[in-house]
């Protein structure tokens, strides 16, 4: 057949999906029209979408082969019917049928379009197609006529890694218009392309056969039978292209074509395998082990490298989920059409010996992945097991890691190395390779947690560059007292509202004004002298000692970190007779106090009326001996930004209601006003 039939259809680029080859073909057929060089249009009968059949083509278009479609009692769906018939122009030449997916493989090697670098029948033809199927399966009936009852039909299929030629022609065509470059596709020809006017060509390497199978049915099959039959690979290289060949004759034979020989063909699929075909374990294979068997106990320790599943799908996958809690290991399969077919899976479980012990610690978790352009989001509430395993070993596990909103999968840290302290506290350490599912990689994960009684606190880093902190919240809002119970590693929230301009700060840990965002600046008090109380930029923050912090415009955005909380106790800074000191309780009085405050829309450092309060997480100024008139702030060696102290004013405002009306003017106590809320110096104040 090589020899008779080089003339074959070449049509467009066509693209199946792993599952649907169209094999069914059932109601979705077309009207075919030959492919001829003097661009014959006439309708040669029908043939299924995505198919091309002989007829279309046979001698110069004019080939008799039927090719038709039936409805099958059993079913009532359409078949295709393959029938060796003579050609209408020469009785004496039996034209064979045959059905192939997308266009006609190029059969004669090195022929008129043959590829002479091919090495299976052609370097065009088929469909484009990417996936790895392990078979194809359909179903057929053979019946032979009186001409050559012992020929055989044939089943025919190729996935394969094509070839290209690209042509630049120099010029203008007919109209006057450049010449474009034409591409001589894998799976098209292009014909009369005449290189003589010169320009440059380009041929990409040879094509490669990926995958192949060739399979003749043999002998009569009046009723329906279903057949499989395998690819065989001899490659791991991308496929790019599929073609598939039904034919009711030899199609490579060279031997006489039975007439009225027919090959009847329906639901013509691909078969994706995703089931085990072999699992051994520390060596040996699995007792009792059975593709078909879906369950196993292994009386052993788990461990991942000592697992080896082997798949009988050439493209199939294999997922591996172990549960350390449980001891049991869940093992996947899934085809290598599951993207289109998420049924066509298969699941493995076996189970080994379960841990003697697991311990479980709650706290907040924080994860910090800023170094690779994420967001910082709220840490959130998650539990941590230490499990003892069996043999003695720990491993420590955060199931369900997540974090800029997606699930990344667990972390198992096995074989953990331990350090116990002489206060009771212990330590385990250990850095490994850990495959993190939702990045589909193993990463360099390095573990050190802390384990103290009923409480355990980690630091994780992935890659150095996400930083997950495992520890107690601690939520500073600057309306509550701020309490620490044990001072240590905390994963911090802190929601306080900033004002625009200059406010007071101290935290009960060291850190940045980097941490508050650009523009943000602080000062500490440095010194006190006849020119007034000094202050100096720092860009460092110390735990529970209190700062001027300055902010351009006003701050609501939280602030979320892991920090080294120390406990609540401000430690006063003082030169001369002035004394700076914050506070961590909820309200405090500011009677004979100095703080910073607004007064006409200006900063100013004021000295507290009889009803004025500092919330947590504030500073106030104390001043012992006499008061002077008159103080200057001088903030790096330049006064301003905040005013003077001034005396006996500051306990003076007005009052108002929540509707804007003025129930107070030049007040100096909220003494005998009804409960409610009332707006003072610009800020809401509760009366109980």
């Amino acid at each position: 057949m090589k020899k008779l039939f080089t003339l074959l259809l070449l049509g467009g680029t066509l693209t199946v999906n792993a599952q649907q080859v169209n094999g069914s073909f059932d109601d979705v057929w077309e009207k075919c029209i030959p492919w001829t060089s003097s661009n014959n249009t006439k309708e040669k009968g029908t043939q299924p979408i995505g198919w091309t059949i002989s007829n279309v083509i046979g001698v110069n278009g004019l080939g008799a082969t039927q090719v038709g479609f039936e409805a099958k009692s059993s079913d009532l769906n359409t078949a295709v019917q393959l029938i060796n018939t003579p050609n209408t122009m020469s009785k004496s030449q039996i034209v064979p049928a045959y059905i192939t997916l997308g266009t006609s493989w190029a059969t004669s090697k090195g022929g008129m379009f043959g590829d002479p670098t091919d090495k299976d029948g052609g370097s065009f033809g088929g469909v484009n197609f990417t996936y790895r199927p392990d078979a194809i399966k359909f179903s057929y009936k053979r019946i032979h006529g009186k001409s050559n009852p012992q020929e055989k039909a044939t089943v025919v299929a190729y996935i394969w890694k094509g070839t290209y030629t690209q042509y630049d022609v120099p010029g203008e065509n007919s109209l006057g218009s450049p010449k474009t470059t034409t591409m001589y596709n894998r799976d098209r020809h292009i014909l009369n392309m005449n290189t003589s006017e010169g320009g440059s060509k380009t041929q990409s390497a040879e094509a490669e056969c990926i995958a192949k199978l060739e399979y003749y049915i043999e002998g009569e099959a009046e009723d329906w039978k279903e057949l499989t039959v395998p690819f065989t690979y001899t490659s791991d290289n991308q496929p790019e292209m599929l073609n598939i060949i039904f034919a009711a004759n030899e199609y490579f034979n060279e031997s006489s074509i039975g007439n009225g020989n027919e090959l009847w063909l329906d639901d013509v699929t691909l078969v994706y395998n995703s089931q085990l075909s072999s699992l051994i374990y520390n060596g040996n294979l699995i007792t009792d082990f059975s593709s078909d068997k879906y369950e196993y106990t292994i009386a052993e320790d788990y461990q991942a490298d000592q697992l080896v599943a082997t798949s009988n799908g050439k493209g199939a996958t294999i997922e591996q989920y172990f549960n350390p809690i449980t001891a049991l290991l869940t093992i996947t399969v899934k085809g290598n059409d599951w993207s289109e077919n998420n049924l066509n899976e298969h699941t493995y479980k076996i189970q080994f010996n379960k841990p003697k012990s697991v311990k479980n610690y709650t706290n907040s978790l924080f994860v910090d992945a800023s170094a690779v352009g994420t967001p910082i989001f709220p840490p959130t509430q998650e539990t941590i097991q230490l499990i003892e395993n069996a043999n003695g070993s720990i491993s420590f596990y955060l199931q369900d890691f997540s974090f800029a909103g997606q699930l990344m999968g667990d972390i198992l840290m096995t074989d953990l190395n331990k350090e116990e302290g002489g206060n009771g506290e212990i330590t385990y350490t250990q850095t490994q390779m850990v495959y993190i599912s939702g990045m589909q990689s193993e990463l360099p994960v390095t573990l050190t947690a802390v384990e103290n009684k009923d409480q355990m606190t980690a630091n994780i880093s992935i890659m150095d560059a996400i930083l997950v902190t495992f520890a107690p919240a601690l939520n500073i809002d600057g309306q509550s007292a701020v309490v620490v119970e044990n001072a240590g590693l905390h994963n911090v929230t802190l929601s306080r509202t900033f004002p625009a301009g200059w406010n007071t700060i101290c935290l009960p840990f060291t850190t940045s004004t980097a941490m508050f965002g650009t523009d943000v600046k602080a000062q500490a008090f440095a010194s006190a002298d006849d020119n007034g109380l000094n202050f100096a930029e720092v860009t460092k923050l110390d735990a529970n000692k209190p700062y001027l912090i300055y902010f351009p415009s006003e701050t609501t955005t939280p602030v979320y970190l892991s920090a080294d909380v120390k406990t609540t106790t401000p430690e006063s800074v003082t030169f001369g007779d002035f004394t700076f000191c914050g506070s961590y309780e909820a309200s405090i009085s500011m009677a004979g106090k100095y703080g910073v405050a607004d007064q006409g829309n200006v900063q100013k450092l004021m000295l507290g009326g009889e009803g004025s309060t500092l919330k947590a997480t504030r500073a106030y100024f104390t001043k012992s001996g006499n008061q002077p008139a008159m103080i200057n702030i001088n903030l790096d060696g330049n006064a301003t930004g905040i005013e003077n102290i001034e005396q006996n004013q500051a306990d003076i405002y007005d009052v108002y209601n929540l509707q804007g009306q003025l129930i107070r003017k030049n007040a100096t106590s909220l003494n005998g006003l009804a409960k409610g809320i009332y707006i003072v110096n610009g800020k809401k104040v509760m009366v109980k």
